[in-house]
């Protein structure tokens, strides 16, 4: 803080100064500015005087040789300066010589003339001399009161400056007086503080108060810090407490004038919350660590140089070192020449920008281990590497645990390839044995219709009818079983297929879509799936559309394609049957779901559960969406092939 209480003194000493400097003041015998003019009118004044020494007998009654010069020789030396007031000084002697003194001679009155024309001279120079110095001292007066006002101006200018920066700015500023008991500082009264002060301590109207009566109990820290900041004059720097307040303070303190004012000014802030996050960081932090030594990893910070800047506990643990011993270390001279052989070539790729992950099998001292790393690089914001954090993590019981794992996978994947075998082996049986029965109650059925329908009554051929029609429905049901079965088993390879051939090949194959109405909205786009799970699903889905329409409907069935998410396709058959019940539509996908009686239409209950499994073996779904009466919209999603995105 400067003490501005001196300067207009010294701003006047300034002025005072340059009023005597040799550049701004004429000096004797100078011309400076406008000296024709100073000279001319030195020189119109003589003639003045001239003239009023002529007409002074006539007026007066006798001749006044000198004394009408005198005002000449003044007023040239006032106006013009030392070299006007000579010039005024020697023509007014050269006039009197000319018109008052007799010719020369030995006249002894002659001889006194001169003496008093001498006399005359001499005043009249001196006169020039003393009037210049009067006239430069009223310059130099006027131009020091000038000096003074813009002085002043200026000093008011910066005044409200100021003023305004101390009553705007967020810190708060106040001066204060110490008071001293024994010699000890006990106390500071307030004697200015600013707008803000309230705001940065809570403190009403403080001017004139002591600050113990204001905050009863306040630290006597800084009454001694405030009490220093006087009796040395260093500036106070300091963080600390203000508990009466409640409040943390960063605080600026200087010396206010001389020792003798006991004034300290104060600038300061509130930095509680500040502070309080600090304290929140290092607390944070301290846990943090606390965690970094207590995870299962080894972990460390590794400069440029590759040398260990930072090692969690377990990594000294690990190793057995303190991290004084560890800090600085070059990473080859504690892994020794075979570990550091399977890291070095990873570690300098980390140190160019790429994020290296990888397993191996290390010798140690007890034993060779399994384990994980990880070279992480930390780039500065410029895009240079300045380490990497390495974090390495034992795996060794994780891969004991995966050769056991694997080894039960080959064993269960072995009797799984038995079990597969066995059911291929009762399919087959199912297909072979049980089915030929049926087909020789079908066969012998019809033969007796063909050969002696005309000798049985019509109760015995309609059972005979239903006997046929009974085991064909049963041979369906036992192919849609395994079909269904097959779909459980074995791994399903994957394609790029295009569905509308498949379509076009189930409308050209299967009976009844002559009587339907068909509209495939090509294209269908290409999706991954198993060609023949593909046709399989789309077969049952349109034979259900033809076939579940009310009686004297024709049917109308609809194909098409449409976006389901990203990388989602679904194929969509829509007609215009009998539609579905809401309270049904869970149960349409589970075998031997029917809605409809198995007199009006005929069906195993096994097809939907069909298509459902195909789609999921294909890596999607299958859906509804319906109103009784009002037909329904069949789907399929499946992955949408890479071509096709």
């Amino acid at each position: 803080m400067i003490d501005t209480t001196r300067a207009p003194g010294m701003r006047l000493i300034q002025l005072q100064r340059r009023a005597r400097r040799p550049d701004l003041d004429p000096v004797p015998g100078a011309g400076g500015p406008h000296w024709a003019a100073r000279y001319a009118a030195a020189a119109a004044l003589v003639g003045l005087s001239v003239a009023a020494n002529v007409a002074a007998p006539a007026l007066i009654g006798q001749p006044v040789p000198f004394f009408v010069y005198f005002p000449a020789v003044v007023l040239s030396g006032f106006i013009g300066g030392f070299g006007p007031g000579l010039a005024a000084t020697g023509l007014s002697a050269l006039a009197v010589a000319w018109l008052n003194l007799p010719p020369p001679g030995p006249d002894v009155g002659a001889h006194d003339d001169r003496l008093r024309l001498l006399l005359f001279t001499g005043v009249c120079a001196l006169l020039s001399y003393v009037n210049h110095v009067l006239h430069s001292a009223v310059r130099a007066a006027r131009r020091a009161e000038a000096g003074l006002a813009a002085e002043a101006a200026r000093n008011d200018r910066t005044e409200a400056k100021y003023r305004t920066l101390f009553d705007s700015m967020d810190e708060g500023f106040c001066i204060i007086e110490m008071i001293y008991e024994a010699g000890v500082p006990v106390d500071y009264v307030f004697r200015e503080v600013n707008p803000a002060f309230e705001r940065q301590t809570g403190l009403v109207d403080p001017i004139g108060k002591r600050m113990t009566r204001l905050a009863p109990g306040h630290e006597p820290q800084w009454f001694a810090l405030y009490g220093k900041v006087v009796e040395t004059g260093e500036t106070l720097r300091v963080e600390a407490p203000a508990s009466r307040l409640g409040r943390f303070y960063e605080v600026l303190a200087w010396r206010f004038g001389d020792a003798a004012r006991r004034q300290v000014a104060v600038l300061f802030k509130d930095v509680t919350e500040r502070m309080a996050t600090a304290a929140a960081l290092a607390r944070g932090e301290r846990h943090l660590g606390t965690i970094i030594d207590e995870m299962p990893a080894l972990i460390s910070y590794i400069d440029r140089e590759l040398r260990y800047v930072y090692n969690n506990k377990r990594y000294l643990d690990w190793y057995g070192v303190s991290p004084e011993r560890l800090k600085g270390t070059r990473v080859e001279d504690l892994l020794g020449p075979a570990r550091w052989a399977v890291v070095e070539g990873r570690l300098r790729r980390a140190l160019a920008g790429e994020t290296v992950a990888f397993d191996a099998e290390i010798e140690y001292p007890d034993r060779r281990r399994w384990v994980h790393c990880e070279f992480i690089p930390d780039p500065e914001p410029g895009g240079a590497v300045r380490g990497l954090f390495a974090f390495v993590t034992d795996i060794t019981g994780a891969r004991r645990q995966e050769e056991t794992l694997k080894e039960a996978v080959s064993a269960r994947t072995a009797e799984l390839a038995r079990s597969n075998a066995e059911l291929e082996a009762f399919s087959y049986t199912v297909s072979h044995d049980l089915r030929a029965p049926l087909r020789a109650i079908q066969g012998y059925a019809t033969i007796v219709l063909d050969r002696a329908s005309a000798l049985l009554d019509e109760e015995t051929r309609g059972l005979l009818e239903r006997i046929s029609a009974s085991t064909m429905r049963m041979d369906r049901m036992i192919m849609d079983l395994l079909a269904l079965g097959r779909l459980s088993r074995g791994e399903q390879v994957l394609s790029p297929v295009d569905p509308e051939p498949v379509v076009d090949h189930v409308l050209s194959h299967y009976p009844g879509f002559d009587k339907a109405d068909v509209t495939v909205r090509r294209p269908l786009g290409r999706v991954m799936a198993q060609d023949s799970l593909l046709t399989q699903a789309l077969s049952n889905l349109l034979v259900n559309a033809v076939k579940f329409v009310p009686k004297g409907r024709r049917a109308a069935v609809a194909v098409s394609a449409e976006p389901a998410g990203p990388g989602r396709t679904r194929l969509v058959v829509e007609d215009n049957g009998l539609g579905i019940p809401e309270d049904m539509r869970s149960k349409l996908f589970r075998p031997f779901s029917r809605l409809h009686p198995r007199g009006e239409y005929e069906g195993t209950g096994i097809g939907l559960a069909i298509v459902k499994k195909a789609a999921e073996r294909m890596g999607g779904t299958a859906g509804v969406e319906s109103k009784p009466g009002d037909g329904s919209r069949f789907w399929i999603e499946l992955r949408r092939a890479p071509d096709a995105a």
